[in-house]
């Protein structure tokens, strides 16, 4: 996000809720709609809810909606001005801007698929605010939710969302607003600005290269993030990065921590400031921040990450690294201002100029607690008080550069020396929203002492270039939401809206077990995601797969499976089911889009994805049940890393949409080819055994691993022997036998055969009992049991 100065507001913001207005609306149907805009629409077409016809631009598309419905914009570029998301424009053109009633009766304007839609409206003169913003939202509009769009403020647009009255945005007292996954850019002067309604949400959002003009053309208030008012806001897991001036900047007068909470929280902070700004600026208290990353403040730059100029703040579980400046200059209570504690806990300070300055004399309301700095207390300053751990960003940090989990050995971990103050039951993160008491990375801190900085200890992270898995072995109904099964991962499932749940397996599913569900209806807008660690070397063989299915083939829109960059919240790479039936790779995500074939309704469908940084740098192919690759393709929104993988299901019939086997790895040793029930003593028979997926029955194609067969301990006595030998490689994860032999002269019933490979996460096999049979007469003893091997899931 960007940030904000102190100088005076000139009306300037591009998500914006505007003075309210009484529109005259139509009378509401019974059950919400869905509308549709397409650049290929007519705007004399009627308001079609069943999706046969749409219209172009996105200001008529607005018009059609009731309170609860949702408009979904086709992928595509919308340049004109009819093409706002703004109340008095709708207004001034007499037409409907439709009220949400509650959380689960919303308006919801979305782009079809995440960042598919680029929303450029003109706004007159370059660099002159006229008035007529990108997006605003009315005072006295509430439950809004506005999703997966580029906002683009190329076309001079100087402010693009917001809540702010004077400013454009989220203006007044408009309420539960939510601006979530967009990429909001490009803005010369507020890109959001935020009135003073409550339960406005600002989530999820890449919010970037909002420059601006030189200072003085545009009154000294250029290249800002975020503009806010005394509201009750949640800035939560936003990127903001090479902003003019303030990634944030919070005005007004100070509050306490409770009357209208402003919540500053799992967001990235980076070289923002370039104009000589902080990355944040705070006029006004009442703020909490946690487990945010601060980095990278310009070096021209010696300003802080956050200047608060008065109290009731509160910093905890925060990583700073890369501050030529000061990290937290503030002032106390009883210095310039009054109220409340502020708090600074359990934050990491390295490679930074100074990690905290107060301004004025100590109070005895600033509690200052176990922190980490990689510079020592300077004993002429009240900031001695404030490090209790010295140490440096090598020691601490897994990569400084690009990866701030903690390493095994940080003194910032509890079992090496730190003593992060525990604050499961606090006042505030006892129930804040989101939780205090779970880390950056979806991991959840112990009602124990908790380690420093933004990032809970879990372990080591996974080497880079490995292959995540999930096979979703989770308990059947549970909401994939926090669930952190599988390995490989840098953390939990994390929902960003909608719903998808576990349930048990159509048949095909390589996992034999549990599956990820989403269910599409009206208003579907699933999209969960998850941090895995950074492929950026990785070649040839497979570098993602998993398995994917649909109830329908006729989708109205599409489901999806993907990965991308976490940083810039940008896709490398999708393969789509889409509505004509086809499989899809980058469709309508800013790339040529590669047609890969038809897919049918209630079939599983192996997809497995293939980079390779040194030859095919930028570019991605596809594999479609094992067969042709594809021909290498540009990757589809970004060439960053790839370090995040994403579930979607932006399809509104209804349906069920499959995931599962992510990784789709070889877990065990199988008899695809079972030995006879009953054989007699020295004869021949065959028998298959493989190296297959997890549900034991399907070989894992390619495998040639070293397969030894033998009679299992602890059944019957018999000797097994094969005149090509008990050892062979698999071929295509199969080795075949056809002469066999079992010999006992006395006979036995219930011979087990085992199936062994050295190959490290390979389970052993079992095959079904043999009965041998002796010469006459047979021998008659009382037969074992049948053993099952059972897999639980």
């Amino acid at each position: 996000m960007t940030r904000t100065t102190t100088y005076s507001l000139v009306g300037v913001a591009a998500l914006v809720l505007l003075a309210g207005f009484l529109l005259l609306r139509p009378v509401p149907l019974a059950a919400a709609n869905t509308y549709y805009v397409s650049t290929s629409g007519n705007d004399a077409n009627p308001c079609d809810a069943t999706g046969v016809t749409s219209r172009q631009h996105v200001s008529l598309g607005i018009h059609c909606l009731n309170s609860g419905d949702t408009l979904i914009v086709r992928n595509g570029t919308y340049n004109t001005a009819d093409d706002r998301i703004n109340g008095d424009y709708q207004a001034n053109h007499s037409r409907n801007f439709a009220s949400g009633t509650s959380d689960t009766n919303r308006t919801t304007i979305r782009c079809e698929s995440h960042l598919g839609c680029t929303l450029a409206p003109p706004d007159g003169t370059p660099n002159v605010d006229t008035g007529n913003k990108g997006i605003a939202i009315p005072s006295n509009q509430n439950w809004i939710t506005i999703s997966d769009f580029v906002l683009d403020g190329t076309l001079s647009i100087k402010s693009i969302a917001g809540t702010g009255a004077d400013a454009g945005g989220i203006a007044g007292n408009a309420s539960h607003i939510v601006i979530s996954n967009n990429e909001i850019k490009n803005a010369w002067g507020f890109a959001v600005v935020t009135g003073s309604g409550t339960d406005n949400h600002l989530d999820g959002n890449s919010i970037h290269d909002n420059t601006g003009p030189v200072l003085p053309a545009c009154g000294g208030q250029c290249g800002y993030g975020v503009y806010t008012g005394v509201s009750e806001l949640t800035i939560n897991n936003n990127d903001f990065y090479n902003n003019g001036c303030y990634a944030i900047h919070n005005y007004g007068g100070n509050q306490d921590f409770n009357s209208a909470p402003r919540i500053i929280s799992n967001n990235k902070f980076h070289n923002n400031g370039l104009l000589g700004c902080d990355e944040i600026r705070m006029n006004n208290g009442g703020a909490t921040f946690f487990n945010n990353l601060f980095y990278d403040h310009p070096t021209s730059n010696s300003g802080n990450a956050v200047n608060s100029r008065n109290c009731n703040t509160r910093y905890y579980n925060n990583t700073f690294y890369n501050i030529p400046g000061t990290a937290i200059d503030y002032f106390p209570c009883g210095v310039g201002g009054g109220g409340q504690l502020t708090e600074i806990r359990n934050n990491v300070f390295v490679t930074i100029g100074t990690a905290i300055f107060i301004d004025g004399t100590t109070p005895s309301m600033s509690t200052i607690q176990q922190n980490l700095c990689s510079t020592p207390p300077d004993p002429g300053n009240p900031v001695q008080q404030t490090c209790f751990i010295q140490s440096t960003a090598a020691a601490e940090l897994v990569n400084p550069t690009t990866d701030f989990h903690l390493k095994a050995g940080a003194l910032a971990r509890v079992v090496n020396g730190a003593n992060g103050v525990n604050l499961t039951n606090s006042s505030f993160c006892g129930s804040s929203s989101p939780p205090c008491t779970i880390d950056k990375g979806g991991v959840g801190r112990p009602n124990a002492a908790w380690d420093l900085g933004a990032y809970q200890f879990s372990g080591s992270p996974p080497p880079p270039n490995i292959t995540p898995l999930d096979d979703f072995v989770y308990s059947i109904g549970a909401d994939l939401d926090t669930l952190n099964g599988g390995s490989q991962w840098l953390g939990p499932w994390v929902k960003t809206s909608g719903l998808m749940t576990i349930q048990a397996a159509p048949s095909g599913s390589f996992s034999g077990g549990n599956a990820a569900r989403s269910q599409g209806a009206a208003g579907s807008n699933v999209l969960y995601q998850r941090q895995m660690q950074a492929m950026d070397t990785i070649a040839i063989p497979t570098a993602l797969t998993w398995q994917m299915r649909s109830s329908i083939n006729n989708l109205n829109g599409y489901t999806q499976v993907s990965f991308g960059n976490s940083a810039s919240g940008l896709g490398n790479g999708a393969v789509r089911m889409w509505a004509d039936g086809h499989l899809k790779a980058c469709q309508g995500m800013g790339a040529a889009d590669l047609d890969l074939g038809a897919y049918n309704a209630n079939q599983w469908y192996r997809i497995d994805i293939e980079l390779n940084a040194a030859a095919q740098a930028g570019k991605y192919r596809v594999i479609v049940d094992l067969g042709t690759p594809s021909a290498w393709m540009n990757m589809c929104e970004t060439t960053a890393t790839p370090d995040r993988f994403y579930l979607v299901d932006y399809s509104t019939n209804t349906h069920d949409f499959w995931v599962d086997t992510i990784g789709a790895r070889a877990t065990m040793l199988a008899f695809t080819t079972e030995p006879p029930a009953s054989t007699a003593t020295g004869a021949t028979f065959a028998a298959n055994a493989s190296v297959t997926y997890s549900n034991g029955q399907t070989p894992v194609p390619g495998r040639t691993d070293s397969i030894t067969l033998s009679v299992c301990p602890s059944t019957p006595i018999a000797t097994l022997t094969a005149a090509s030998g008990l050892t062979k490689a698999a071929v295509n994860g199969t080795a075949s036998w056809t002469d066999l032999v079992l010999t006992q002269s006395a006979g036995a019933v219930g011979v087990l055969l085992c199936a062994h490979t050295g190959t490290t996460g390979i389970a052993d096999g079992e095959s079904t009992g043999v009965d041998v049979t002796a010469g006459p007469p047979p021998l008659t003893e009382l037969a074992a049991p049948a053993r099952i091997r059972a897999r639980t899931r």
